[in-house]
């Protein structure tokens, strides 16, 4: 029996609407969702891809191109085999792995996330004070944590030592491995933006991003959305963030219509910012992200044109808007043509800024008779 690869998708309510519609996933979209899901450890992922390499069938995609300043102009982007890629990319995944594992002139440091339930922020990390000299202690601890219930993530980095960078190295110098509450790997962390290439240690996680992806989702212009798991979301760093859905760049042309967009439309050439957006110097990733407005902890509004999070990731937010979060719910009724413009500012004003009262001065006068001593 085949794998159901809509099961690798993040979000609930996306994989319940794929699931309803009957969409079939290409191969590429297939392979995409296997590398963004957050809770699916390394090895079962590795089997996944090794099934769409068997099962589905092959498909090409550009990679990334680069500009040649001497020509002033971008060269032609190569062309890779989505299978090939996927080779490539165990292999190396499985090379980094052992490099990880391996104990030598490195040492190693363990954070753990907190769970939502223990009543801090979503996304609270702590660092533990040990710094560990070999893998097989790390390993130690980290089973430990089984059945404690304090925590929903553990992250391991690995810091090889100054002296041994002597050694030239395909290998970067720190590696950061995410890992479940089981104690299995789950992925090697990077940075999200591609714009800190440093962070990558090969052009091969780049690629991802340039994979063909429309799966269809239920999420609506107006809808308020966040992203559940715990990742950190704009504006704030360190929490997911409930926000009105204004655009998704993936909604095909009947989408974009039905939305209130042009078909073919872009959201930042309506806002007129296309230079942001486009550069002739540079081939950017893919947009798999989502554009709204959420408020932000002074009371301003916050647009987010680079995406709150990817749009397969969203669920529907069906938790509490209070304090100046509370403005979400007029935007959103506004954005959805249900609130009329007068109505929508005053609303949104009155709950950012609620009126101060005037202090009033209360005096209470009590007065005192004297009696005579012969009075009773």
């Amino acid at each position: 029996m085949s794998r159901d690869f809509v099961e690798f998708i993040n979000s609930e309510d996306v994989k319940q609407y794929v699931r309803e519609t009957g969409y079939q996933l290409s191969s590429q979209e297939a392979a995409f969702v296997v590398w963004q899901s957050k809770n699916t450890p390394l090895e079962e992922r590795f089997a996944a891809w090794e099934e769409i390499i068997e099962t589905m069938p092959d498909s090409s995609f550009a990679g990334y191109g680069k500009f040649n300043f001497k020509t002033k102009q971008m060269e032609p982007a190569p062309v890779y085999s989505l299978h090939d890629f996927l080779r490539q990319y165990i292999q190396r995944q499985r090379e980094l792995l052992e490099a990880f594992t391996k104990e030598g002139d490195s040492t190693y440091a363990l954070e753990k996330r907190e769970g939502p339930w223990m009543g801090g922020e979503i996304n609270d990390w702590f660092a533990s004070e040990s710094r560990y000299g070999r893998y097989g202690d790390v390993m130690e601890d980290m089973e430990m944590e089984k059945g404690w219930g304090c925590f929903n993530r553990m992250r391991v980095q690995k810091i090889t030592n100054c002296g041994s960078m002597r050694t030239k190295t395909s290998m970067p110098n720190i590696l950061t491995l995410d890992y479940d509450m089981d104690a299995q790997p789950l992925r090697f962390v990077y940075r999200d933006d591609f714009r800190h290439r440093a962070q990558h240690p090969d052009e091969l996680e780049k690629l991802f991003s340039k994979l063909e992806v429309r799966i269809p989702v239920p999420f609506r212009r107006g809808d308020i959305l966040w992203d559940p798991s715990g990742e950190p979301g704009i504006p704030y760093e360190e929490d997911s963030t409930p926000f009105v859905l204004d655009y998704i760049p993936n909604w095909n042309e009947a989408e974009q219509e039905t939305n209130g967009f042009v078909p073919g439309e872009k959201f930042y050439q309506r806002k007129g910012e296309r230079e942001k957006y486009e550069s002739r110097f540079k081939d950017l990733p893919r947009d798999y992200g989502a554009y709204g407005v959420t408020v932000v902890a002074g009371g301003q509004l916050h647009q987010a044109y680079d995406g709150f999070a990817c749009y397969l990731d969203l669920e529907t937010y069906d938790g509490p808007l209070e304090g100046t979060f509370a403005a979400l719910k007029p935007i959103s009724q506004y954005m959805k043509g249900n609130l009329s413009e007068d109505l929508f500012l005053n609303s949104v004003l009155m709950l950012l800024h609620p009126p101060q009262r005037e202090p009033t001065l209360s005096i209470s006068l009590t007065t005192a008779v004297r009696k005579s001593p012969a009075e009773p």
